[in-house]
């Protein structure tokens, strides 16, 4: 009957185990940067009011920032009256909050999809 060895060395698999932490955060931070683009892109699209001179829809943004291990995206106006969008007419043509929901769930899918595939 044959023999059969086995030699394992486990400096790879460490070497790897190390770098996991760095990778799954850049990962993430990739992630979050396209979640921005997306959310300022729905904004744009679903933004319930007219426009006279487009200043308010071209005016909505979403930035994204990354530091170490914290994750952050913002959604904001950046005309002068755009909290009056948002509040005024018991929120009639608010447009953050509803983003903030769908851009949410929209990460957390590509979240989930990123994490069943380590």
């Amino acid at each position: 009957m044959g023999r059969a060895r086995f030699v394992y060395d486990d400096g790879n698999l460490r070497r790897n185990l190390r770098a996991l932490p760095g990778k799954i955060d850049r990962a993430i931070a990739l992630t979050v940067d396209r979640n921005a683009a997306w959310g300022q892109g729905y904004m744009r699209l679903n933004a319930p009011w007219s426009d006279d001179t487009s200043a308010a829809r071209n005016g909505l943004f979403a930035f994204a920032e990354s530091m170490g291990g914290h994750h952050e995206i913002t959604l904001t106006h950046s005309v002068h009256y755009g909290i009056w969008l948002e509040i005024a007419n018991s929120g009639k043509y608010q447009i953050i909050l509803p983003s903030v929901r769908a851009t949410g769930q929209h990460l957390m899918a590509d979240l989930r999809y990123l994490m069943e595939r380590l």
